[in-house]
């Protein structure tokens, strides 16, 4: 066999063991784009769904698609997804997706974006005012758009006072609400003290305003006398 046809056996028998790896072979199959396009979007819909802080309304789900000049080859199993910032549920992330036959992996990048619910002033109230329901209602804004410690449930707001003047359409902080009073400054109040084992609930007369679990005094309308107490209740002080 002369050089020349030993040097064309090598070559052919080397392209025949390339063809048969799967490797240059352009008629291999190739991992649809579109398929791990769509497991990413449903991994970030199921994602979004288990906040565990806030309620997303409106959410939109953004990718950045693969480039088409991306050719992967055919996944023999199904793919595996690994989220880099499981804990972010809004805002931007990354989403890699891998394949163990053939060994692949691409990154993602992602976007979780949408409206949250927001407590806002339904008009001006006042410095150390108790929020009424009828102050408060709620309303959709873009998370981005809304302040850190703001309040999502009107409900918590009501009753609780105001460490500054709130104007009309201005969202609630609750850095800037303070619990409510559960006994108020010359109003009745009941009166409880134990002895022995007997239970003695007498009438008396707040002589200040208290939160719960707050130090006030007050007065005993059999008596007179004034006392000091702990707030254990709406208009209840426990007299030790």
């Amino acid at each position: 066999m002369t050089f020349h046809r030993k040097l064309l056996t090598l070559i052919t028998l080397l392209a025949l063991s390339t063809a048969s790896n799967g490797y240059g072979d352009n008629s291999r199959a190739v991992q649809s784009s579109d398929e791990i396009h769509q497991l990413v979007l449903n991994y970030l819909k199921e994602k979004s769904q288990r906040n565990p802080n806030e309620t997303i309304y409106e959410a939109e789900y953004n990718i950045r698609e693969l480039s088409e000049s991306v050719k992967l080859a055919k996944c023999e199993q199904p793919l595996t997804l690994h989220d880099r910032n499981p804990d972010d549920f809004l805002g931007r992330m990354t989403i890699g997706v891998s394949c163990n036959a053939p060994k692949w992996q691409v990154f993602i990048p992602a976007e979780i974006d949408g409206k949250t619910k927001v407590v806002v002033a339904s008009r001006a109230i006042m410095k150390r005012s108790a929020i009424q329901a009828e102050d408060v209602v709620e309303l959709l804004m873009p998370y981005r758009s809304a302040p850190r410690g703001i309040l999502s449930n009107a409900q918590h707001a009501v009753g609780m006072r105001t460490k500054r003047a709130i104007g009309v359409n201005q969202p609630l902080k609750i850095r800037d609400l303070q619990p409510p009073f559960w006994v108020f400054k010359n109003r009745q109040v009941n009166l409880v003290t134990t002895i022995g084992t007997v239970e003695v609930i007498t009438r008396g007369e707040a002589q200040e305003n208290a939160v719960r679990d707050e130090q006030v005094t007050v007065k005993n309308l059999s008596s007179g006398k004034t006392l000091k107490g702990v707030v254990i209740a709406p208009n209840t002080v426990y007299i030790p």
